[in-house]
């Protein structure tokens, strides 16, 4: 739709009969460890929800702010985390230092899929070079 907006803060799109929801937030970890516990969390809690509300319920689930590719998978759908599209610049602030940056995108494929299947997930990902150890 035509909504002269420049950004949204969700995008719903039913793609080769299969609902998904593109959004930005996801709840951040610092604890590599726990990152599935809040894939499987925010993809649940978005399907109840919808289900609550008796609105469509999404399948597929694709959001940012972790900034490291990631991905949950269950009978009930999919959730994908976007890797970052730029390395940290002078402009902002790194919250979890220990992070290591990850660049580049997710492609959702459907293709050879019947209506209704999962997409295939192809990531395109560059992970940054490390930086010069500093001596003393």
């Amino acid at each position: 739709p035509v909504t002269r907006k420049a950004v949204r803060e969700r995008l719903d799109l039913t793609v080769c009969g299969v609902p998904c929801a593109w959004f930005h937030h996801i709840s951040p970890t610092t604890r590599e460890y726990l990152k599935g516990s809040g894939l499987s969390i925010t993809l649940g809690n978005e399907q109840l929800a919808a289900a609550k509300k008796g609105m469509r319920v999404p399948r597929v689930l694709s959001c940012a702010h972790r900034h490291d590719f990631d991905t949950f998978r269950d009978a009930t759908g999919m959730i994908a985390v976007t890797p970052a599209w730029q390395c940290l610049t002078r402009h902002g602030r790194k919250v979890v230092p220990q992070a290591r940056t990850t660049v580049g995108m997710i492609v959702y494929d459907w293709r050879g899929k019947k209506d209704g299947e999962l997409p295939d997930l192809h990531p395109i990902l560059c992970t940054a070079p490390e930086p010069a150890e500093e001596t003393l």
